[in-house]
């Protein structure tokens, strides 16, 4: 136990906080024993003085560093307190310039971080997707909820905010198209089951075409007729293009 000598010592010199960092107790537990031996707080915790952000202008509170909460998640996301800013009104202007352009080129949308996909914009109160505000300006709504905002293969990123490179598809179709527009679908010499070449197919077609039997074509290839009749009818391996 720590005597009434040592502990005004203490106490005159350090807060309870300090105190009870020194002793292994709580700061709690310091106030106990000053009230029991009588022993007034001689040294208070002294309020935080908030400050201004030292960024010129900004008439916001620090919150760390010296920044207001503002710069500083601009700092911690762009390295600069003062990068990522935009003024007001910049992006709408932005997306309303790209509905009136006629170029053919990309236009891509800058007003993003590294990890956002698409550009967001706010339109009457609410944050907006770009390329849906474009879509819907230029191409009117969607024709049903399960629609939704395509670009087309010309098009080489999901930033792009382009009409001319965008419109409504559906869902299935628009991952369809994003395969093969990514070189990531499945299909032709890709598929683990293919026993045909693009020669083979055309080969099918012409004797198809000209009246030869599917199951004597089949024979020859070594697959089902039924797989004879969709290549001649052009359901299976429609994406090769005709000689």
């Amino acid at each position: 136990m720590i005597t009434k000598t040592e502990l005004l010592k203490l106490c005159k010199q350090n807060s309870d906080s300090s105190v009870g960092k020194i002793l292994g107790c709580s700061p709690r537990t310091v106030c106990n024993l000053r009230k029991k031996y009588g022993i007034p707080a001689y040294f208070k915790n002294k309020p935080k003085v908030h400050k201004k952000c030292k960024i010129r202008g900004c008439n916001r509170m620090d919150h760390m560093h010296g920044w207001c909460r503002a710069h500083y998640e601009r700092w911690l996301k762009h390295g600069d307190p003062e990068a990522g800013y935009n003024s007001r009104g910049v992006r709408l202007q932005f997306v309303r310039e790209a509905i009136n352009s006629n170029t053919d080129e990309c236009i891509i949308f800058p007003f993003v971080s590294p990890s956002q996909r698409y550009g967001l914009v706010k339109l009457r109160g609410k944050q907006r997707l770009a390329h849906r505000v474009v879509c819907r300006t230029v191409h009117g709504p969607a024709p049903t909820p399960e629609h939704e905002v395509g670009h087309r293969k010309c098009c080489t990123s999901s930033l792009c905010i382009n009409p001319r490179h965008i419109r409504w598809v559906t869902h299935s179709r628009n991952n369809y198209e994003d395969k093969i527009n990514q070189g990531t679908i499945v299909r032709g010499k890709r598929h683990p089951k293919n026993k045909l070449s693009k020669k083979d197919v055309y080969k099918i077609r012409e004797m198809y075409d000209s009246g030869s039997r599917p199951i004597d074509i089949a024979y020859i290839f070594d697959v089902t007729p039924t797989n004879i009749v969709k290549i001649g009818k052009r359901k299976a391996w429609y994406w090769l293009e005709e000689k």
